[in-house]
């Protein structure tokens, strides 16, 4: 499970969770502490479109994940269970 903590979280917060096993991050990891509604929109809109344009070129294999950030993309597999 994954989780973003905003300014309301102490940030000791994510470390607990990352403790535990977690992902965690804050908006201050992140670099977006403070950023309004439309720049955050803006940043998410263009992680959705790299996203859709990394997918129309290859097909997603069946467990593999797709991490978008705003300057690059992951793609995680996982073992096949044979």
């Amino acid at each position: 499970m994954r989780f973003k903590l905003d300014e309301n979280m102490p940030v000791v917060v994510a470390e607990i969770l990352r403790d535990s096993g977690y992902d965690a991050e804050t908006v201050y990891s992140e670099a977006i502490s403070g950023i309004n509604d439309p720049e955050l929109l803006d940043a998410v809109l263009v992680a959705v479109r790299r996203w859709l344009l990394a997918a129309a070129e290859s097909p997603p294999r069946p467990g593999a994940l797709r991490i978008v950030s705003n300057n690059r993309i992951r793609v995680r597999t996982t073992p096949n269970p044979d």
